[in-house]
């Protein structure tokens, strides 16, 4: 009478995970791999409609956090050299006492960019709908968009699933201490982004 082996659970438990997880690297190179092929040097950015900042958490005595800082800070100096006339802050603006998009606007005054030259999007509540919204609600053809290189590459996936002319430009200035951490979080981001980019497309077939 021959013998059968039966697997243990946890063979098929580790399946899956390897599975998933190959998935996951998958899914993340995908979007890395498309976002970083408009990834551009601030000397390469051709004149723009608007320069977009995506908005991050800030302290709590209001003030930009240093990665947000960055991003501001490379918003000026393509703002200075003349590739727009419009810099586009989109964040989350619904708390009065944390608010993303009015810290980010006061930041830019503080450093001499003229009120008028400075778009408030209070609705940018991901990166996704920041995307979204330059084209949709404020009619921005072409951008550039400034953010870390993490970042960068999902915001730039999204734009080219949305058909968006915008390109980008690192704000990769310093070592972040939260840098890993915000990396192992950009792995979800990205398989959100992948899903809102998926059903966004259904939505307009």
């Amino acid at each position: 009478m021959k013998r059968t082996h039966r697997r243990k659970p946890m063979f098929y438990v580790i399946i899956i995970f390897l599975v998933i997880t190959l998935g996951l690297v998958a899914l993340d190179r995908l979007v890395a791999t498309v976002g970083h092929r408009r990834i551009i040097e601030p000397f390469q950015a051709a004149e723009a409609d608007a320069i977009i900042v995506p908005g991050a958490k800030i302290n709590p005595d209001g003030s930009p956090t240093d990665m947000l800082k960055d991003r501001l800070d490379a918003a000026i100096a393509l703002y200075a050299s003349k590739r727009a006339p419009l810099i586009l802050v989109s964040g989350d603006g619904r708390d009065s006492a944390l608010n993303e998009t009015a810290s980010m606007a006061a930041y830019l005054k503080t450093a001499g960019i003229p009120a008028a030259a400075i778009v408030i999007d209070p609705e940018g509540y991901d990166t996704f709908q920041t995307v979204l919204r330059s084209k949709d609600a404020y009619a921005i053809r072409s951008s550039i968009i400034v953010t870390q290189t993490f970042h960068l590459e999902r915001a730039l996936f999204i734009a080219n699933a949305l058909d968006s002319d915008m390109m980008g430009v690192a704000s990769d200035f310093r070592d972040y201490a939260s840098m890993p951490l915000m990396r192992l979080r950009e792995v979800a981001a990205r398989v959100k982004a992948l899903y809102e980019c998926a059903v966004f497309g259904l939505s307009r077939s």
